[in-house]
Order: C-alpha cells, then structure tokens, then sequence
C-alpha cells in the first residue's frame, strides 16, 4: 500500500505578493485576498502594528502617520 503524505506549507510574504494574495494597503497593513492569505496576514500586520506604535510613540507622532509613511517606504522599495 501507497501512503501519501500532504504537507501544508506556510505562504511567506513574497510568495503572497507575487500569486496576488495580499495587497499593500496605503495605511501600511496588508489585506488578505483569499482564504489561504489570512493567517499570514493577520500575523504580519500584527507585527506591523506594534512596530508602527513603537515608531509613533517615540517620535510622537500619530500611528497613521508612521503606517502611511511605510506603505509609502515599502511602495517604494517594491518598485526598485
């Protein structure tokens, strides 16, 4: 008998932009497109929260400000 084992592989952040999963938001989170993404997603932009409230709180400035300036940054550096 033939055993078949199926591994479910973790989507990165790369391979979710390139097949269109996620989309950079102009707030700096990320927005799940499909099921498959949303796990990704909400673990990222929870990080992303966290750093941008770490950014805002010790330039005091508005955590929006510092969300809109990474999406911005990491337009950016997706064009490049």
């Amino acid at each position: 008998a033939t055993t078949f084992v199926t591994h479910s592989l973790a989507m990165d952040l790369d391979t979710a932009r390139a097949n269109k999963s996620v989309t950079e938001l102009p707030n700096g989170f990320l927005q799940a497109n499909n099921d498959a993404a949303k796990a990704l997603v909400e673990d990222i932009n929870k990080k992303r929260k966290s750093f941008y409230e770490d950014i805002a709180k010790k330039n005091n400035i508005p955590v929006e400000q510092v969300g809109a300036q990474a999406a911005e940054k990491i337009k950016a550096e997706r064009k490049a």
